[in-house]
């Protein structure tokens, strides 16, 4: 993680679930997208043995991620 870098905390960026898209954060060459907090459907009832079943994932605070993989 980047030096004076932490990720928000949900008491930071209260009511930001449809400002996702919008949020970048520029940290050097690196930049980074908020992930709200919410709920979503995940997995496949017809996809592979490790995607099944479909459940439900909730994330409890929002948080940055980066745009790009890291790759080494």
């Amino acid at each position: 993680m980047p030096v004076g870098f932490r990720p928000a905390v949900a008491e930071e960026l209260p009511g930001v679930a449809h400002l996702a898209h919008h949020v970048q954060v520029q940290v050097g060459d690196d930049q980074f997208v908020l992930i709200p907090a919410g709920s979503f459907q995940m997995g496949s009832n017809n996809g592979e043995q490790d995607e099944q079943p479909v459940h439900e994932v909730n994330i409890t605070q929002p948080f940055l991620i980066q745009r790009t993989e890291v790759t080494q």
